[in-house]
């Protein structure tokens, strides 16, 4: 089916007005985005013509934020994004093995005030032993 979606695309989610790519919001083909966003499910516009996604605007800008350069959430806000991720069906942004490990790395680094090293041991032992199983 040929997208008769513009290859820019202006968003209202949740009342928050946002704009990307086409090709961010559909790179990952099996994900609810990627049916929106390819006619494959419905998606309706308001009246300013922006397509309306009913959802948080302030949890979703982290899903898009992942789409497009793949950076994990910010710690306070991984509960609520892991949420969206099983919503819109984006499993790469659930915590499997190699995002698990991004997001621990990224939490205790938030939490640390000692050096490199110690939290990158703290990192793989989380990792290893309390994350991923």
């Amino acid at each position: 089916m040929a997208s008769s979606f513009p290859g820019v695309v202006d968003l209202n989610v949740g009342g928050r007005h946002l704009t990307t790519l086409l090709s961010t919001l559909t790179k990952y083909p099996d994900s609810m985005l990627a049916a929106m966003f390819s006619g494959r499910q419905p998606v309706i516009q308001d009246k300013d013509g922006r397509y309306f996604i009913d959802v948080d605007g302030d949890v979703f800008v982290h899903v898009l934020n992942f789409l497009r350069f793949e950076t994990m959430p910010p710690p306070e806000a991984a509960a609520d994004v892991r949420k969206y991720a099983d919503y819109f069906g984006l499993d790469v942004l659930k915590e499997d093995d190699h995002q698990c490990s991004i997001f621990w790395h990224m939490t205790y680094s938030a939490w640390a005030s000692s050096s490199l090293e110690e939290t990158y041991t703290a990192t793989v032992t989380l990792t290893s032993e309390s994350c991923c199983k």
